[in-house]
């Protein structure tokens, strides 16, 4: 005969189990799904995937929306979405695998193990650890060199030669400031280690183990499967889709293409649920805060009623309900990503997004965390749209303001051919001008776009391509020219893209 604990037993494990699957119903429900349509048009977002991990289990793995706007193919499970910088920490997990084997450890010094590292303080370079690269606490500014991938024909050794000529914006380890190109220095220490490329590793130690079999850090995907989200831009207030381009120079920071089945198993192992690939202590040391980042440095809209914000090896952390919340967000290629996990709660979140710079991924993941702790203090979507058009207005009027600034009925100061010539900067190679006898006009390659430089008032010169309208990767960059005392060209800037770099006229 069974025992009164025996049978209290039983209702507790039935109870949880009740309790599960009423988890798993609530976000198999049509209610849900309804819920998940109505925010892509809210957002205008053509397709989405959000895959959510409860105590260890995939309770929620599904796609919505189309592939590509004005086409019926439907988002599933297994449709690929570029997760951007997401992929920040696979590179740390990667890094954090060669810690447990004591290959390297977090504050050795980057310069010991990674061949032409070199930044342009050598105390700096002497001192940098692989912790200062994942936290983002070197110096250098916020995004700075990011022009150095972005449609640039430098590889990741190339990339990484030019950090020298970065100049930083603080002293070493004072502040936050958010970096691409340290994350492919990190990413590249692994081959000096493994001797094995950091693709190659990411696909040997994380996806092969993991079953990701349908992840991918290079564009090889696009020969495999047609089951792949097109890149939309939001351009002169409309979404157009556009083509992918390449990222595998900057790859460790924001290169793999995976989709929500996948990611859901990597939420597993950030959670601590898969075990054997990389320990809890390599994990803890990711998910806790190694740089402070100050309160006046980020939106209230995004962070309401916050009490901090860090970022970890790979992870930003903050208090969300009174709960600690692991995330980080990527947007790459027409596309941006959130994913999120509350280790309190058991709860991963991802979802994957085909629209280029939206908060509809994060607004997505803040409500469904609101739904497990059955809260829902915050209209996420209505906040985090109103945001978002606050930045596009911020965005307007800045291309406004050069327009009014604009002197009309100038001419430059001397004649077409004395613009051409060929210019050299040391962070960003060499640019070559030239002056089309015909057509009378000054050409040359601007991120692998070729144009014409139109007058745009005095000896400033507006780069425009033939597609400028037509292209989202293509903006209309200014290119002022300086006359030296002899009357002579001697160098161009290009203001509000490269700041204060100057290209020196060699010939």
């Amino acid at each position: 005969m069974r025992s009164k604990t025996n049978y209290l037993a039983i209702f507790f494990f039935i109870l949880i189990c009740l309790t599960t699957c009423a988890f798993c119903h609530e976000f198999s429900t049509k209610n849900f799904d309804q819920e998940v349509e109505q925010a892509l048009q809210k957002w205008q977002i053509p397709g989405a995937s959000i895959a959510i991990v409860k105590d260890g289990t995939i309770i929620f793995s599904k796609g919505y929306g189309v592939l590509q706007l004005g086409k019926e193919t439907r988002v599933d499970e297994h449709t690929l979405f570029a997760i951007g910088s997401c992929s920040k920490a696979f590179t740390a997990t990667a890094l954090a695998m060669l810690v447990d084997t004591h290959a390297i450890s977090w504050d050795e010094s980057v310069a010991d193990v990674l061949r032409d590292f070199y930044l342009i303080d050598h105390y700096v370079t002497s001192e940098a650890t692989i912790r200062d690269l994942l936290a983002h606490r070197t110096g250098l500014a916020d995004h700075d060199g990011d022009l150095l991938w972005y449609q640039s024909p430098f590889d990741r050794q190339a990339i990484i030669h030019r950090l020298k000529y970065l100049r930083p914006i603080s002293s070493f380890r004072s502040s936050f400031d958010y970096q691409n190109v340290l994350y492919l220095a990190a990413g590249e220490i692994i081959p000096q280690i493994t001797r094995k490329s950091w693709d190659e590793f990411i696909e040997t130690r994380i996806f092969t183990p993991l079953h990701m079999k349908e992840s991918y850090t290079t564009l090889s995907f696009l020969e495999k499967t047609k089951n792949v989200a097109s890149p939309h831009y939001r351009m002169n207030e409309c979404i157009m889709a556009y083509k992918w381009y390449s990222t595998d120079n900057i790859a460790p920071a924001t290169g793999i293409v995976s989709n929500c089945h996948d990611m859901a198993k990597w939420l597993q192992l950030q959670l601590g649920t898969i075990k054997g690939l990389v320990s809890q202590n390599s994990l803890n040391e990711m998910h806790e805060s190694q740089t402070i980042i100050p309160s006046k440095s980020f939106s209230q809209t995004l962070y309401p009623g916050v009490h901090f914000l860090t970022y970890g090896l790979g992870w930003f952390l903050s208090d969300f309900q009174g709960k600690k919340l692991i995330e980080h967000g990527g947007m790459i290629n027409g596309m941006t990503a959130h994913v999120a996990l509350m280790p309190e709660e058991n709860l991963g979140i991802v979802v994957l997004s085909n629209l280029n710079c939206t908060s509809f991924p994060q607004a997505m993941v803040n409500t469904i965390l609101e739904k497990f702790l059955k809260k829902s203090d915050y209209n996420w979507h209505s906040e985090l749209l109103r945001y978002d058009q606050a930045v596009a207005n911020y965005d307007k009027a800045v291309d406004e303001t050069i327009e009014k600034e604009r002197v009309a009925q100038t001419e430059p100061t001397l004649l077409l051919s004395a613009y051409s010539g060929t210019y050299v900067n040391d962070l960003y190679g060499t640019i070559t001008i030239c002056l089309d006898n015909e057509s009378q006009k000054l050409n040359t390659t601007l991120f692998n776009a070729n144009g014409s430089l139109a007058h745009w008032h005095y000896d400033t010169f507006r780069f425009e391509t033939k597609n400028a309208k037509k292209d989202p990767l293509l903006f209309q960059a200014l290119i002022t020219f300086t006359i030296d005392e002899r009357g002579k060209v001697d160098s161009f800037t290009i203001p509000h893209m490269f700041d204060d770099e100057v290209f020196e006229k060699i010939k």
